[in-house]
Parts: C-alpha cells; structure tokens; sequence
C-alpha cells in the first residue's frame, strides 16, 4: 500500500485488495451526547459531547466496471 503524507486512498485499496470499485459513498457527521458505556470507553463523563460519523457506501465487483 503507498502512503502519502500519512494518508491511504481507501477507493484504492478497496480496489487492489478486494476486487471492488467504490463508486458511491456518503458520509454524515452528527454531534451527540455519549451514554455511559461510550464514555466510560472514552474516558469522558457520561452526556459529554461526542461525534457520530455514518458512513454509506456502494461497490461493484472489479468485473462490473462501467465505462466512463
């Protein structure tokens, strides 16, 4: 895998190492209050604030590719 400046292009390594192309993903980021168990896991107290990230993606198989 190539990193550069610490950073790894998931598209490609889904790709490489799994035969799929990435050719949808969204991703939304929710501001939350942390239940006990979540900030007992994070050293937090329980209500602090906390960030949900969702992550939504659709792949095809390297042997589906569409032309472009």
């Amino acid at each position: 895998m190539n990193f550069q400046n610490g950073a790894i292009n998931l598209c490609a390594v889904f790709g490489q190492e799994y035969g799929v192309e990435v050719v949808r993903a969204e991703q939304t980021l929710y501001a939350v209050a942390t239940t006990p168990q979540q900030a007992e896991m994070l050293g937090a107290s329980p209500g602090s604030p906390a960030f949900r990230l969702v992550v939504w993606n659709t792949m095809l198989p390297m042997n589906q590719f569409r032309p472009r």
